[in-house]
């Protein structure tokens, strides 16, 4: 005959006493690194539908302006905060940054009909720091900003815009030398 003793199950009163001490003062800090780690999951997804967006309307803007035949002739036209243009097809586009309804909207017009949109929304356009202030800025040929731009002295356009997402700010950039005008051989240069 074996006498031998009982092996013991469960936990003893020490055991549970002392882990229940040890959770005590583990979960404040388990808490803490699940809430933040949660807080930083967010703020990395904001950032990148920020980006998405910022892709959207860079995307857009390339590819209505690389199709241009020429620049507005009218002078109010061609501010830091409208661009008209008409496309190689003979659609006429206008584009718009409007401080009060905070977006960038877009007009195309064929013929008679004209189809306007936003383009995007939450941007923001004129604010206390004019850093971030969304605009478009016209080069000459010698990549020089011009002042007053007028059909004939530009040679590029650059979109800055900053989109407002929850309380943060994110700046992108968009530089466009359009087609017709990339090929365009001013110099007289024979290549």
């Amino acid at each position: 005959m074996i006498i031998g003793k009982k092996s013991q199950s469960g936990f003893t009163l020490i055991e549970l006493i002392a882990s229940m001490v040890l959770m005590a003062i583990m979960l404040p800090s388990v808490g803490i690194l699940v809430v933040n780690s949660m807080r930083a999951i967010a703020t990395h997804n904001v950032s990148l539908q920020a980006s998405v967006d910022a892709g959207y309307v860079q995307n857009n803007f390339t590819k209505h302006l690389d199709g241009l035949s020429s620049f507005s002739l009218i002078a109010s036209d061609l501010t830091d905060s409208t661009l008209k243009f008409t496309s190689y097809n003979g659609a006429i586009y206008e584009y718009t940054l409007r401080k009060a309804g905070r977006d960038i909207r877009y007009s195309r017009t064929i013929g008679p009909d004209t189809d306007t949109g936003t383009l995007m929304k939450k941007v923001l356009v004129d604010s206390s720091d004019n850093n971030f202030d969304s605009k478009f800025i016209y080069r000459d040929n010698n990549n020089n900003v011009l002042p007053s731009p007028t059909s004939t002295t530009i040679k590029s356009v650059e979109l800055q815009f900053c989109l407002l997402r929850n309380k943060t700010v994110y700046k992108y950039s968009v530089y466009v030398l359009p087609d017709a005008t990339a090929h365009k051989n001013e110099t007289d240069i024979t290549l």
